[in-house]
């Protein structure tokens, strides 16, 4: 089956449940750097091109962004769009951000 990208309402509803999904503590660690969601666009590399992201948190240089090819949550420095290639779901992503 062909890869298609996520739609805004999909990634809405898969944070939606990841969210929910989180402990209290997870929770208010997430509550604590989160932002409003928003796209961002990198290079994932030359072969792929340009792909979008949706950014959830920010901790000073780190994103915590949802990347809808690997359908995970990572994170990354938006200056030199180095992203981790660590892809895990966002109560194991959070601790990542929050250093």
């Amino acid at each position: 089956m062909p890869w298609n990208p996520a739609t805004k309402e999909t990634f809405e509803r898969i944070l939606k449940e990841e969210i929910a999904a989180l402990t209290p503590e997870a929770a208010r660690a997430y509550e604590k750097y989160a932002v409003a969601p928003y796209e961002l666009r990198r290079l994932r590399s030359a072969d792929s091109g340009i792909e979008r992201i949706f950014v959830v948190e920010r901790n000073g240089s780190q994103l915590l962004f949802f990347d809808d090819v690997e359908e995970e949550f990572g994170v990354g420095m938006p200056t030199t769009m180095q992203f981790s290639e660590t892809w895990a779901p966002l109560a194991l992503s959070l601790p990542l951000c929050s250093r």
